[in-house]
């Protein structure tokens, strides 16, 4: 996520949260409240497959915030776990739905994310995937992309 979107993030947060590597954040079914922007650690999205198998949705780390895709829900569509011991800041998501509403840029990067973060196949920057583009400068590049992108 690019630096001034994580600005807006950081301005929303009202606290910090940790989690023991094997430690549930949320699980399928349960309503959504609460965004986590990452601070430390790696959690992961998973989903349970019929199989037995488990998928690996998001491999959340610094600086990413967590099952971004779930603003747009009332519910959460799969599990988050830590793998290691992580901390993130967290965000009421009502308020993130305020930006939504009264910020047209936000809104238009987050649904941008969550698209993003929908698609299979490839991930890199021209695929419009940000979370997957490196470094800070990276994610700033696929975002002057996308902009780019959408003005066409």
């Amino acid at each position: 996520m690019s630096e001034p979107f994580i600005d807006q993030f950081l301005r929303l947060a009202t606290g910090e949260a940790t989690f023991a590597a094997g430690q549930h954040i949320f699980n399928q079914g349960d309503a959504i409240t609460w965004l986590y922007l990452m601070q430390a650690g790696t959690i992961h999205l998973v989903r349970h497959q019929a199989d037995g198998n488990v998928a690996v949705l998001q491999r959340a780390s610094p600086g990413m915030v967590l099952a971004e895709a779930s603003v747009f829900s009332s519910h959460y569509h799969c599990d988050a776990v830590a793998v290691t011991n992580s901390e993130a800041l967290v965000i009421p998501v009502n308020s993130v739905r305020w930006l939504l509403r009264n910020e047209p840029v936000f809104a238009e990067y987050m649904g941008f994310l969550s698209i993003a973060s929908a698609a299979t196949g490839t991930k890199t920057c021209r695929d419009r995937d940000p979370q997957n583009c490196g470094g800070s400068s990276k994610r700033m590049a696929c975002l002057e992309w996308w902009l780019d992108a959408i003005k066409r």
